[in-house]
């Protein structure tokens, strides 16, 4: 999912979602605070970390399900029709923030739950496989 670095009220509020998470798994960290700049995070700086256009000036946030996360329209109706939605269509999503811990990896992951496709747009190109990597739109 791809936010704007302008969009300051949607980048708020995963950083806040994003210490939530660290918070609640203090016990998986040792019993201390995990520092978060040593975590991988599910924020990632467009500009730095891909080479694509559609993520000039613009972060994004790594999410997956499982599961085929529930898709709706703008008024709440199933789309069962994989290609209503693409990269490059406005959505709202619901995100899961969550920390976890192996031997590894340290980080905070983030789930996709559902979908609501609220508009068209350009088709950023990408193949079937990241049909999940949607535009972000801040509720008014």
């Amino acid at each position: 999912m791809i936010v704007t670095k302008s969009d300051a009220v949607i980048l708020s509020l995963i950083e806040k979602a994003t210490d939530v998470a660290i918070e609640a798994s203090i016990t998986m960290f040792g019993g201390k605070r995990a520092n978060k700049a040593a975590l991988k995070l599910p924020l990632c700086h467009g500009d730095l970390e891909r080479g694509d256009d559609a993520y000039t000036d613009a972060n994004f946030v790594k999410a997956d399900s499982l599961t085929r996360p529930q898709i709706v329209d703008e008024n709440v109706s199933s789309i069962l029709n994989r290609a209503e939605v693409y990269s490059g269509c406005y959505a709202r999503v619901s995100l899961s923030f969550y920390a976890f811990n192996t031997d590894e990896n340290k980080k905070v992951a983030c789930g996709l739950a559902s979908t609501q496709k609220i508009r068209y747009g350009d088709s950023l190109g990408w193949a079937p496989a990241c049909r999940y990597r949607l535009w972000i739109l801040r509720p008014d």
